[in-house]
């Protein structure tokens, strides 16, 4: 991302970028320790055939990211002027810096399935299927959109690059994996309804 700032932007858009980076690093580090704390709890149950309780955990676990994301977003898209101004005084870089930060925001929301999906797979002794998941977001969709955007939408297609990726990649694995998806989704539906 930096080197397509560093063409299409300036140094005050490499400052914003700096500033979301430190901003969004929160969330992500939430969203992870999310996904590794609840790797034992899917391996276990899913050891000993306990599909209802990996349901619940996934459930919650799915619903936790959303609301830390629903959460950040909130205080981030109503306070986020000022807590950039923790960084820097420059009013233009604020504003440069609140534009990309919502906009990068909104990637939190697909990230967290990603990243919570990947734990999954890996937790339940298939780390091909987590593997390709981390193929996807990093090395196939990330630096082919980022290209993409940048060139056509300039900046703003700097910060929506990461959501766009990550919805590729979401709909990426799940046409991939459908057949496990399937599976999963009618153990989810037949305990639910219990």
């Amino acid at each position: 991302m930096n080197l397509a700032i560093l063409k299409i932007g300036n140094e005050n858009q490499m400052a914003s970028f700096g500033i979301i980076n430190y901003l969004t690093t929160i969330v992500y580090m939430l969203l992870l320790g999310l996904s590794f704390g609840v790797q034992p709890l899917f391996s276990f149950n899913h050891g000993a055939k306990n599909h209802e309780k990996v349901s619940k955990f996934y459930k919650f676990t799915m619903m936790a990211a959303f609301s830390i994301n629903l959460f950040y977003f909130i205080i981030l898209y109503v306070w986020g002027n000022k807590i950039i101004g923790f960084f820097t005084n420059d009013i233009f870089i604020i504003n440069e810096t609140y534009i990309g930060l919502t906009i990068f925001n909104l990637a939190f929301f697909v990230i967290g399935v990603n990243v919570i999906q990947s734990g999954y797979y890996q937790a339940i002794n298939t780390p091909e299927k987590s593997n390709i998941i981390s193929i996807f977001r990093s090395i196939v969709f990330f630096p082919i959109v980022l290209f993409i955007s940048s060139k056509s939408l300039g900046l703003k297609g700097v910060w929506l690059s990461t959501l766009f990726s990550e919805i590729l990649c979401l709909v990426a694995w799940n046409l991939l994996l459908r057949k496990d998806l399937k599976i999963y989704l009618k153990k989810v539906f037949l305990f639910s309804t219990n």
